[in-house]
C-alpha cells in the first residue's frame, strides 16, 4: 500500500458490536488504542463515509473506538 500513487487510508476498528450511531468516537493515527472499547456498527460507516468524502487520513493508517 504505501507504495502504491492511490489515495489510501487503513482503518483499524475494534469488535463491532450492535450500539447505535452516535457519531462520537475517537481517532488515532498510526497506532491502535491502548483501551480499545467496542464500537458501535453504525459508527464505522459514519466515520468511513466522512473520510471519503473529506479526508483527513490519506495514506495513514487510523484506528478507531469509543
Amino acid at each position: 500500500m504505501r507504495a502504491s500513487s492511490v489515495e489510501w487510508t487503513i482503518v483499524r476498528p475494534p469488535y463491532l458490536t450492535k450500539k447505535p450511531l452516535t457519531g462520537q468516537y475517537r481517532l488515532s493515527r498510526g497506532k491502535n488504542f491502548d483501551d480499545d472499547k467496542d464500537l458501535g456498527r453504525e459508527d464505522l460507516p459514519h466515520f468511513l463515509l466522512r473520510e471519503a468524502t473529506a479526508p483527513d487520513y490519506v495514506r495513514e493508517m487510523v484506528a478507531i473506538s469509543y
